[in-house]
């Protein structure tokens, strides 16, 4: 269940539900517990190339998101052949930006 409560506000931010607490302390363990081995990896692996999935999940925004990230000038994508890649250290340094908070749409 607290998967399908992170992908329904994923999916549809502006939608208004009623949870259960034990749903929400679910989903809410998921979000730290992701966040955590998120910044554990990052941690031990900053010089690391990560798959624009994983950065979308670790920054929790869209792939939509971070291509317009990109196209602003916030993050700069290497691209291999045909697939789209960025430096964790990047993505550590966008988390730490004061004009992006909040602006994870």
């Amino acid at each position: 269940m607290a998967t399908d409560l992170i992908q329904l506000a994923r999916e549809c931010p502006n939608i208004s539900v009623t949870v259960n607490a034990g749903d929400l302390m679910s989903a809410i363990e998921r979000c730290v517990s992701l966040s955590l081995r998120a910044a554990e990896t990052a941690r031990k692996e900053p010089d690391r190339l990560v798959s624009r999935d994983e950065a979308a999940k670790m920054l929790g925004v869209t792939e939509t998101t971070l291509y317009r990230w990109a196209s602003r000038g916030y993050l700069t994508p290497v691209k291999i052949g045909v697939s789209v890649r960025y430096w964790m250290h990047d993505l550590i340094s966008l988390t730490k930006r004061e004009d992006l908070k909040g602006k994870r749409q």
